[in-house]
């Protein structure tokens, strides 16, 4: 059910997101800067890019960076994307509704280790539901931004967090739950760097 769960939140990112960029902003022209981009920091991180693409295909792979120059991971891994399938910002959107899908995930795994039993379940179950539907979200899993990375690698760490206070839990759950963190900490690491030490340290010093 975890795994139903995760999938439709993927298929409804993905679907949300496409229609916001080819159907809903090219209707709102005030606020539509092409590539079905908004008028802020998406068409920006969208032409560094494009700009990084290009080199890479002029020079080979060894122009490719993670964090070009003045920006963060997301723009260097569309630029890899914009390497291989053209300067299309729609081939984005799998990655972010991925990580999208997988911080609603958190949230009804959070649920039951807040309250346990069925009020925690059906309250994971809501909070992972409207964290998924709702339309403001749109303005980050819908454009090229690092909010849905940084977002899920937040709470796969409290997730791991509050299992780890939890008696009992055996070796091979414990080790899950550091690699869970490890890769909630990774995810962080790709969009915000400045911010990984600092939620590192918080991990481990609990």
């Amino acid at each position: 059910r975890l795994l139903l769960f995760w999938t439709l939140g993927f298929v409804y990112s993905c679907l949300l997101a496409l229609a916001m960029q080819k159907l809903l902003l090219p209707m709102v022209p005030e606020m539509h800067a092409g590539h079905g981009l908004l008028k802020n920091d998406a068409i920006i991180f969208h032409q560094a890019a494009a700009a990084l693409a290009d080199k890479i295909k002029e020079s080979g792979w060894s122009e490719w960076m993670l964090y070009p120059t003045g920006f963060t991971g997301n723009v260097g891994v569309l630029a890899a994307l914009y390497a291989w399938f053209g300067p299309e910002p729609a081939a984005f959107i799998p990655l972010n509704a991925a990580a999208h899908a997988t911080g609603a995930l958190m949230l009804v795994l959070i649920g039951p280790l807040l309250w346990p039993g069925k009020p925690g379940r059906l309250g994971g179950l809501a909070a992972g539901i409207a964290f998924v539907a709702f339309p403001s979200a749109l303005l980050w899993y819908g454009q090229n931004h690092k909010d849905a990375f940084a977002i899920a690698g937040t709470l796969m760490m409290l997730y791991a967090w509050l299992r780890l206070q939890r008696p009992g839990e055996t070796t091979g759950a414990v080790l899950r739950m550091f690699l869970l963190a490890t890769v909630g900490v990774g995810l962080i690491a790709v969009v915000r760097p400045y911010f990984t030490m600092i939620v590192a340290a918080a991990f481990a010093s609990s």
